[in-house]
């Protein structure tokens, strides 16, 4: 049965393949047109391919009725530098994108970056406290957080105090706030 805004067909070209993935909003913005990714196909055990970002969708994907997700996700074309044969449309891959490589760069370990209102912030250790710190940051992974408006050195915590220090005064007793370092 044909539906409004289903597709009913997908039409295949010869001598071109393209791989289809969705990225969460938050890594959006670090995918570069052009840039490479690492292919391994599920049917094709143990060998590497080489994509390209080729269309990086500029609106979120609406996910179906039924799905709780709340995460946007972009819809990202990559294109192959060769087709292999063997390839099948249809196939199950993943994808492995090294990023871009950022040199003499301040980070963080991304927990300990906030975000409230549309603004980020750590919670930077002055003496004895913590206090609030609005940070600019520029980019993302899974672990680490890129960012300006701290030196190399500064101490951040890796939760919020005002609520671990919560949390302590209802257990009793309870550890205080994590920490971790701005790095180059």
């Amino acid at each position: 049965s044909a539906f409004s805004g289903r597709s009913i067909a997908d039409v295949i070209e010869d001598g071109r393949m393209e791989l289809r993935a969705k990225i969460n909003e938050i890594d959006r913005d670090n995918l570069q047109t052009g840039e490479a990714a690492k292919v391994q196909i599920d049917m094709l055990p143990g060998e590497t391919f080489i994509a390209r970002v080729g269309t990086l969708a500029g609106l979120a994907s609406r996910g179906n009725f039924w799905e709780s997700n709340s995460t946007r996700q972009f819809d990202v074309a990559f294109q192959f530098d060769k087709v292999d044969p063997r390839f099948r449309a249809g196939s199950s891959a993943r994808l492995e994108i090294a990023g871009r490589e950022l040199k003499d760069v301040l980070y963080v370990p991304r927990q300990a970056v906030f975000d409230k209102n549309g603004k980020s912030f750590v919670f930077l250790k002055a003496g004895e406290t913590f206090q609030q710190r609005e940070i600019k940051v520029t980019n993302r992974t899974e672990s680490r957080t890129v960012i300006t408006g701290l030196k190399d050195g500064d101490v951040v915590a890796l939760v919020d105090p005002d609520i671990a220090r919560r949390r302590s005064k209802s257990t009793s007793a309870g550890p205080l706030p994590s920490t971790g370092g701005a790095s180059k």
